[in-house]
Parts: structure tokens; C-alpha cells; sequence
């Protein structure tokens, strides 16, 4: 048996800027990416027999050619004649899904690189490009793998200066986003501000790292459904307050990254101290007039989504939608009976949590 593990990162906007639909049906795109250290591990492993078995921590994968691992190693055998009788694909999955960082992109542009070298086949990285943009748009950049400008539907890729050495902050909101809902409002809504792309150009040039961060852009940002776009701001508002140079949201989203250009701040714990409550969402506890006290996975999250957002009323539809998830909607009931619960856990400190007209909630406490 030959064995190989790769690893395969997550891929960042720094730009991303959608200038119109081609004919062929696809969209026309400029932006600058790069690559960082949060990575998905990829070992392949190629013995006698025949077939394509993959398996992952994450069970909820697909793991036939649904899989972008999958495809890629199909195709690449479609276009050599590669031969590696049974090959097994292990995905330890660090990358989050669905998050636009490309991760599923990344793991294919792995397989095929990993391939490549496992079984001498002797490719070049152009030809593995060529053979990652049948596979999908991201695969090629992923397969080249650093600060490049990527145009075309993102195959086409110019590499540049590498990012300067910084710290990057992820947070990724609990909502899902729909790529080709995205691609659909950006045809038909009229985009008034565009990134300065040919700026961040000049500034990984010059190793400029505050110049390529006050550049960031995103142009899908101004075409989220309003409730998303409010969330993602305040992420950016965030990151902004723990001394972040710049934000934005990567590829289609709904990941939220910020650039520092120090690490002690980047690493600042996310405590929310409102009143007498305090939350730390990292160390998932809850202090009320100075207790610990013990809640559910659920009911942390609706507190701490209440304690972020408790400058608006919140619908209980919102809440479902957010916390519970979309098969929940329409179920009211059961934010209500939740709401009750968690202000009987947290006593005194529970009367910040008001029901507002009868239509949702909203957390008030007294602020300086």
C-alpha cells in the first residue's frame, strides 16, 4: 500500500467583484485570494483492488462523486489513464462547509496534486489546473495555491506578492447561504460600490499590509437578504473593536474574516458583559449576578444571540430561523416556552429578556 497526506487550506477574498453574466451562463469575476493556515488533512492511500472508498469525520459528507474529492479523482483518471486500483481518501475536516472559504475546492485540488505525486504520474501544475477547473471554478487557485488574482469564473490566475505575515480572525454566522440566490440578486440588483482591486494589488506589491486591509471588498455583501447583512456587519463591527485592520465576508459567505497585525488582540475572548450577566461564548458559560448557571446548547445560543443583537426587537420567525433552523419555522410556540425556561434559570437577571408587543423579544439593560 502507498500512502500520502496533504494538506489542504481554506482560501480567502481579499477582493471579490462579480462584473457580469457571460453566455455561457457562468459570471465573469476579479478577485484577489489567498491562502491560510486552517486546513483540512487529506491522506491517500492506494492498494490492489478497484474502486473510490472515502470516509470523514464529518458523517453528513457525501462520499461519492457528490464529493468534490471524489470528482477530482474521477476526472483525473477520465483524463490520464491514472491506475491505483482501490484508493481510499480520508478527510479530516477542519475547514468549515458551506462557509466560502472553499474547502471542498481545496480538498479536490489536494487530491489531485497528492495523485499526481503518489503515483508519479509526472503532471505539471498547469495541466493539474486545467484538469481542476472541470471539477469546479475554485479548484484551480486551489490547486496553485497562493496570493493570486483570479478572473474568467476564477480559472484564470495570476499570482502575486504574498499577504504579509498577520493574524486572521474567522467567524462564521449560523445562517446558510445560497450561492445561486446570490449570483440571481447580483443580476438583477445594481451594485454601487466595487473593490479596489487594482489598490490591493499596489499594496501586496509594496507589503502593505494596512492598505491591502482597508481594501477589502466584497461585493456580495451588498446583496445579502437584509436580516444576513445586519448580522455579517455586526461580525465586522466586531472584529473592528478587537483592533482588526480590516473585515469582510469570503467568497458567497457567510464566513466573517478580519486581518491583525498582532496576535495578543486577535486572540481576545468574546465575552459579553451586559448587566449582570456575563457570557463567554468560547468557554460556553453563563454567569448571572456572579453564579454560574447551567443551560441547554439551546438556550446559550438564543441568550447569546439576544445579548449581540439587543439593540432591536427580535421576531420570534428570526429566532427560529437562526437558532432552531429552517424546519422549525412557523413554530412560535416553541421560542415562548424556551423563553420562559431561561428567564426562570437566570432569576433577576432574566427581566432583561422583554417581550415586545407581543411580536418578539429584545434583551435591555442600561449602558454606558
Amino acid at each position: 500500500m502507498k500512502t500520502l497526506t496533504r494538506q489542504a487550506p481554506a482560501k480567502l477574498n481579499l477582493t471579490l467583484d462579480v462584473l457580469g453574466k457571460r453566455e455561457d451562463g457562468y459570471h465573469e469575476m476579479k478577485m484577489v485570494m489567498t491562502s491560510v493556515t486552517l486546513a483540512d488533512t487529506v491522506t491517500l492511500a492506494s492498494e490492489p483492488g478497484e474502486g473510490i472508498v472515502l470516509s470523514s469525520n464529518l458523517g453528513f459528507l457525501p462520499v461519492d462523486g457528490k464529493n468534490l474529492a471524489v470528482s477530482a479523482a474521477l476526472r483525473l483518471k477520465e483524463e490520464t489513464g491514472a491506475d491505483w486500483g482501490k484508493l481510499t481518501i480520508g478527510l479530516e475536516k477542519r475547514v468549515p462547509v458551506c462557509a466560502g472559504m472553499a474547502g471542498g475546492s481545496s480538498d479536490a485540488a489536494a487530491v489531485l496534486v497528492g495523485l499526481n505525486e503518489l503515483l508519479g504520474l509526472g503532471l505539471t501544475r498547469e495541466r493539474l489546473m486545467e484538469i481542476g477547473a472541470r471539477v469546479g471554478s475554485d479548484v484551480p487557485y486551489c490547486v496553485l495555491g497562493c496570493t493570486a488574482l483570479a478572473q474568467g469564473r476564477g480559472e484564470v490566475l495570476t499570482p502575486l506578492p504574498a499577504l504579509l505575515h498577520c493574524w486572521v480572525v474567522l467567524a462564521k454566522p449560523g445562517f446558510p447561504v445560497s450561492t445561486p440566490e446570490l449570483f440571481a440578486r447580483i443580476d438583477t440588483q445594481k451594485v454601487r460600490c466595487r473593490p479596489d482591486t487594482g489598490g490591493v494589488m499596489a499594496a501586496l506589491e509594496a507589503g502593505d499590509l494596512p492598505g491591502v486591509a482597508r481594501r477589502l471588498f466584497n461585493v456580495f455583501e451588498a446583496v445579502l437578504p437584509e436580516r444576513k447583512a445586519h448580522q455579517v456587519e455586526e461580525l465586522k463591527q466586531e472584529l473592528f473593536r478587537r483592533g482588526a485592520l480590516g473585515a469582510s465576508m469570503s467568497g458567497t459567505g457567510p464566513t466573517v474574516f478580519g486581518l491583525f497585525d498582532a496576535e495578543a488582540p486577535a486572540r481576545e475572548p468574546a465575552v459579553l458583559a451586559l448587566g449582570t450577566l456575563t457570557l463567554d461564548p468560547e468557554a460556553h458559560t453563563v454567569l448571572a449576578e456572579g453564579k454560574e448557571v447551567a443551560l441547554t446548547y439551546r438556550e446559550f445560543d438564543v441568550l447569546h444571540y439576544l445579548m449581540k443583537n439587543r439593540r432591536r426587537v427580535l421576531g420570534r420567525e428570526e429566532l427560529l430561523e437562526n437558532i432552531w433552523g429552517y424546519s422549525y419555522i412557523g413554530n412560535t410556540r416553541a421560542v415562548d416556552i424556551l423563553m420562559r425556561r431561561l428567564r426562570q434559570k437566570l432569576g433577576a437577571a432574566g427581566d432583561y429578556i422583554r417581550t415586545v408587543y407581543g411580536v418578539g423579544y429584545r434583551f435591555e439593560v442600561a449602558e454606558k
